[in-house]
């Protein structure tokens, strides 16, 4: 078995956050781990994220990368594309409709953030699919 250091999964969360899908679908052929993290406990898809691409999520998800895991800081992936406002992220994220009630460390739901920055866009989206201000409400 091949043991991989931290340059690898940095390189695959660099290529993923490029959107460099040949250098990534590569890395993962070595048996680089998709769901590796960095020294901030960082994945290929947060740093995929940040950018809000929809396409680059689709791409890692198709390559079977756990969207349930939490970033940095405890922050869950949907809560953070949801306060960047990334509807078409958001959107990808929410095919799986328990995401919705998904809350990071503090009890925040995805759609805490957004309403306290009055986001038109995402808020209502988050309602209709099931986002509360408390998560079980």
């Amino acid at each position: 078995m091949t043991k991989f250091y931290a340059s690898h999964i940095r390189e695959l969360i660099n290529e993923a956050r490029d959107n460099n899908q040949e250098k990534v679908a590569l890395l993962l052929a070595k048996g680089v781990p998709i769901n590796g993290k960095d020294r901030y406990r960082r994945t290929a898809i947060l740093k995929s994220l940040m950018k809000g691409h929809g396409d680059r999520v689709n791409f890692l998800i198709a390559k079977g990368i756990v969207i349930k895991v939490q970033a940095g800081e405890g922050c869950a992936l949907l809560i953070w594309a949801a306060e960047k406002g990334h509807k078409a992220v958001v959107e990808i994220l929410l095919d799986d409709r328990t995401l919705a009630r998904t809350l990071n460390q503090v009890g925040e739901s995805p759609l805490f953030l957004p309403a306290a920055n009055r986001n038109k866009d995402i808020c209502p989206f988050l309602l209709n699919h099931g986002a509360h201000l408390k998560a079980g409400t």
